[in-house]
């Protein structure tokens, strides 16, 4: 068991013990974006007010403190507040068609950590949990968070052109309707990708590219206009470095505890 801070965590990832306070994902240090659709005025609808089950989401404001709420403006393209995943806890439904946010921008030109909590539907092909947008043409891609063939999580990172041609496969497919957590680290020091599905570790890639990018924002539910999502996603943290083993246990067994993930 390991200490960090004022909790405990067990190295399999299953277990934490908070001994003076609730744990917070802004606790530990990088937090770059976190989106939590269980907090009130979290996830607003059209009138800038917190959304119901069934309201189109207008706005995912961004708890870390850096100011990068997710946003769309178009009304066709905005996901819904859904409570059928999670236990009935309110998360965001995206269609698989259209539904996109965009923003939560990070500098993506060393290390960084992203966390997505999700719950997959049937999707069919390749699709994004989050990624990063076009911004000025397919060069300024950077990475993509996604379900490889629908079913299987990747972490895909592109080269000084733009091309994702190191990818970093999970060795275990998701179900529809079963709730998960995936964790995807670029270490730009050690050179290496690494992700993880509900704490158990999949897949290492060595001799990661760093691009020279900065400061992009990012697209969730789809990469612009392609590789659309179909499901829900309940929480999304992002750090600006690569968090450490134990700093991820502790997360991954929050939010696992939070969103009923076995």
């Amino acid at each position: 068991m390991t200490q960090l801070g004022t909790f405990y965590v067990e190295q399999n990832g299953h277990f934490f013990q908070p001994l003076v306070e609730p744990f917070r994902v802004r606790q530990i240090p990088g937090l770059a974006v976190w989106l939590d659709s269980q907090t009130s005025m979290s996830v607003l609808n059209a009138s800038g007010v917190q959304g119901s089950a069934g309201d189109p989401v207008s706005a995912w404001s961004d708890l870390s403190g850096s100011g990068q709420t997710a946003i769309q403006g178009a009304s066709s393209q905005r996901p819904i507040v859904d409570t059928t995943a999670f236990g009935g806890k309110e998360s965001v439904s995206f269609d698989g068609i259209d539904d996109m946010l965009s923003g939560a921008s990070f500098d993506q030109s060393g290390s960084f950590s992203i966390i997505v909590v999700f719950c997959p539907g049937a999707n069919a092909s390749t699709c994004a949990l989050i990624g990063n947008r076009y911004v000025a043409s397919a060069s300024d891609r950077t990475f993509s968070l996604q379900l490889s063939y629908g079913t299987t999580p990747a972490f895909a990172l592109a080269n000084a052109s733009g091309a994702f041609d190191q990818f970093t496969i999970a060795t275990t497919n998701v179900t529809t309707g079963i709730n998960y957590v995936v964790t995807a680290i670029r270490d730009a020091s050690a050179l290496t990708s690494k992700i993880w599905l509900n704490s158990q570790s999949s897949a290492t890639s060595t001799g990661v590219s760093v691009p020279t990018r900065t400061v992009h924002p990012c697209t969730i539910g789809r990469e612009t206009t392609v590789n659309p999502y179909l499901g829900k996603i309940a929480e999304i943290a992002i750090f600006s470095r690569a968090i450490t083993d134990p700093e991820r246990l502790l997360i991954e067994s929050r939010l696992k505890l939070k969103w009923g993930i076995a």
